[in-house]
């Protein structure tokens, strides 16, 4: 069971980038979808629309060319945290976004058109999870960072988000790969070149700042990530957007039988209404939703009815690991827990089929 607690969020664009362009972004319009989390030493930053994806901003990460190709399968590895040239490992699931070293730099697109090309063509980001690796949070790097966590939204067949990205994707690939005067190369008519590269300026000026103050190497990258984050949502989303968000926070999850996810959550609404939302982020690894009601109420719901209870191990979950955030329990806990008769059926149950799924559903 992945225990993820949350640590105090990062401060709002407004206070955390103050003395900038980018207080003229109102990031109340739109949810704070971002934040970061402990994963057991590791802080991470997560999405709340891409609970599959972590992000991991290592200051100074350069690994080797040989031991990328020894990563755990699910890693990305973006612009320059990785020696070599962009790769794509399809049977191992490890990818190199960058245009630096192991290509012809002259013609390879920047690292945030890399991403969006392989959203747009099909990377299955849904179906395991992956870790994002990088060493400094460029404007390239975040782009590509905020394509990787929106691949629901820029694969929806409304191609709206889509048209509102990509150019900023495009001019800062053009900029980042060959500078300031090949903008040209975008095509863009004057009016939308002009108005996407104040949008840039806008978004890279607080980093400009800090280096040309010498803060740079000293700033929390992980929370500067999370604003610039926040910052590009501001520009792409309206509300409207967001009108059906459903609010839910994922307490932790468990892979179960066959790369299926239990999901543990809390959220205002009933376990039906939240199964859509929660098909839409996981797709068919779902197998298990266990909705929080009370401090020691839960609801579960098997999601995948060809899902074998012996797989799930309803026992290992309720009993011996009782569902707190931090999922660490007294002696005393655990046997209040055991003695409660509706998780003693549940766990000792033999039913099977039909009859098995309905007593998990209730």
């Amino acid at each position: 069971m992945k225990d993820l607690p949350l640590m105090d969020s990062a401060k709002g664009i407004k206070t955390q980038i103050s003395g900038t362009a980018l207080e003229q972004l109102d990031s109340d319009d739109v949810p704070n979808r971002y934040s970061i989390r402990v994963r057991g030493e590791e802080r991470v930053l997560v999405c709340s629309e891409s609970p599959t994806i972590s992000v991991r901003v290592e200051r100074g990460l350069s690994v080797s060319a040989g031991a990328t190709l020894k990563a755990p399968s699910g890693t990305i590895y973006l612009d320059g945290a990785a020696q070599g040239g962009p790769f794509l490992n399809t049977g191992k699931d490890i990818l190199n976004l960058d245009h630096h070293e192991g290509c012809v730099r002259a013609f390879t697109v920047a690292t945030c058109e890399q991403a969006m090309i392989v959203v747009r063509r099909g990377l299955d980001l849904q179906r395991r999870d992956w870790v994002i690796w990088t060493n400094e949070p460029d404007l390239d790097t975040v782009l590509a960072i905020w394509v990787l966590l929106n691949h629901l939204k820029l694969n929806d067949p409304d191609p709206e988000i889509r048209t509102r990205l990509m150019p900023l994707v495009r001019l800062e690939g053009a900029i980042d790969a060959h500078g300031l005067e090949m903008q040209e190369l975008c095509g863009f008519p004057p009016e939308v070149q002009t108005s996407t590269f104040e949008k840039l300026e806008t978004l890279r000026s607080r980093e400009v700042e800090l280096k040309k103050e010498g803060r740079w190497r000293e700033i929390d990258f992980l929370e500067y990530t999370a604003d610039i984050l926040r910052a590009i949502d501001a520009m792409i989303f309206s509300p409207h957007h967001f009108e059906e968000a459903v609010n839910v926070e994922e307490l932790a999850r468990a892979e179960i039988g066959d790369n299926h996810l239990a999901i543990v959550c809390r959220s205002g609404m009933g376990i039906y209404e939240l199964e859509p939302h929660l098909r839409r982020l996981h797709g068919k690894r779902l197998g298990v939703i266990i909705l929080q009601k009370g401090p020691h109420t839960y609801t579960l719901r098997q999601v995948n009815p060809f899902l074998p209870a012996t797989h799930f191990g309803f026992r290992k979950i309720t009993l011996e690991r009782p569902l707190r955030l931090n999922f660490q329990a007294s002696p005393e806990r655990i046997g209040r827990i055991e003695e409660e008769r509706g998780f003693q059926a549940l766990a000792q149950s033999k039913k099977k089929g039909a009859a098995g799924a309905k007593e998990q559903a209730e």
